[in-house]
């Protein structure tokens, strides 16, 4: 009897140990399991995150393209824009160039409108009027023709 017990205890034994190595093959099948499933979504994350950096570098990339792109237009701009700067104190300059050479001749001819008026005055015998006008006349103004005609009608007014 002990000899049958010994067996009967040897095959709970032996049976519990094929229960307890396939429960741990089990649990490690499914151990493996797990691992391999995370494992798949560590990947699957780790090539999203590599995809968003590639996209995020080629964003970049195209920000600091257009960044050197408007920096060099700037560039252009500026020095079109100094060139027109210095163009324009150029044309300012000939302004006033042409306004002083445009009072000028306003001034030339304001006295010679004297003279004619001078000249019709004596034409008219009317001296003492004629005389007037000569002497209001601006002789720093006048060009050497003009000039000499004055001092002609005005010789001619005083002699008359």
């Amino acid at each position: 009897m002990a000899g049958d017990e010994r067996d009967d205890s040897k095959k709970i034994n032996t049976k519990y140990l094929w229960i307890y190595t396939i429960v741990l093959f089990a649990i490690a099948g499914v151990l493996v399991l797990i691992t391999s499933i995370q494992q798949g979504r560590a990947n699957d994350s780790i090539e999203q995150y590599a995809q968003q950096l590639t996209e995020q570098k080629t964003f970049c990339d195209g920000i600091q393209k257009s960044l050197e792109d408007i920096l060099e237009e700037n560039a252009f701009l500026q020095t079109q824009l100094e060139g027109e700067h210095a163009r324009a104190e150029t044309l300012e300059k000939q302004l006033l160039d042409a306004n002083g050479k445009l009072a000028e001749q306003r001034q030339v001819l304001g006295e010679q409108e004297k003279m004619i008026e001078a000249q019709e005055l004596y034409i008219q015998r009317k001296y003492s009027e004629a005389k007037e006008k000569l002497e209001a006349m601006d002789m720093s103004v006048l060009r050497e023709e003009l000039a000499k005609q004055r001092e002609d009608l005005y010789d001619k007014v005083k002699k008359a």
